[in-house]
């Protein structure tokens, strides 16, 4: 609403609400916006992360999804690069029943980064190098963990959750065995033949067989932009 009709302090707003919200919510900021303003339509790029990890921690599975086999960091590095552009996500999504309704989607990010998870809560970069598998010195103990990184134009129901859960599968199958091209970055040998599965997803027509759905407890949405640049 705007200021002649309505004259909040957002401020003085933001810290009566937050003064009634738990403990482990953080109202950040308030802004007054256009009469017509809609959060959801307005949007026009919108960030997710999902976090996966393996550890035998307990205090990890409210905000991750625990997995019992390391991935193939570089296969799914690849399998990431694949998504960006757009695509039709029919195969990644619960499709909206609404007639005429797109499951073509616009990604202008989409990346894997392995990590660790120091004592302070911080994520500790892993040092490049043999598919990045050396441990970064001294934190050898602590929880590996992976992060993707997707953002688009607009997002479809489980849509992040079935590329993440599709991806982990895959790249945590038998049939992958890393074997990348020595110089040309290419998947090779073994890994081809899970690529090609995962282009058979991504890039072909609605089939039988879905991706499969990670768990909700690892999604984030991390920020969402507005034209010019609200938020």
């Amino acid at each position: 609403m705007s200021d002649d009709v309505h004259p909040l302090n957002p401020e003085l707003l933001r810290r009566g609400i937050q003064s009634f919200l738990p403990s482990d919510i953080r109202l950040l900021d308030m802004q007054m916006v256009a009469d017509d303003f809609h959060a959801r339509f307005d949007a026009v790029r919108r960030c997710y992360r999902y976090l996966v990890f393996r550890s035998g921690s307990p205090f990890l599975d409210r905000v991750g999804w625990r997995v019992q086999k390391s991935p193939d960091f570089a296969l799914i590095q690849k399998m990431a690069s694949e998504i960006l552009g757009e695509h039709d996500f029919i195969n990644f999504c619960i499709p909206p029943k609404r007639k005429g309704a797109t499951t073509l989607c616009t990604v202008y990010r989409s990346e894997w980064n392995e990590v660790r998870l120091g004592s302070a809560g911080d994520f500790l970069p892993v040092i490049e190098g043999d598919g990045g598998q050396h441990e970064t010195k001294g934190v050898n103990h602590f929880p590996r963990m992976w992060i993707y990184t997707v953002e688009a134009d607009r997002f479809l129901h489980h849509m992040v959750r079935r590329l993440v859960g599709t991806m982990i599968r895959l790249a945590s199958s038998q049939e992958a065995v890393e074997v990348i091209g020595e110089n040309s970055g290419e998947i090779t040998g073994k890994n081809s033949g899970v690529m090609e599965e995962w282009k058979s997803l991504l890039h072909a027509e609605p089939e039988i067989r879905k991706g499969f759905t990670a768990p909700a407890c690892g999604l984030t949405l991390m920020h969402v932009d507005y034209p010019g640049g609200a938020f």
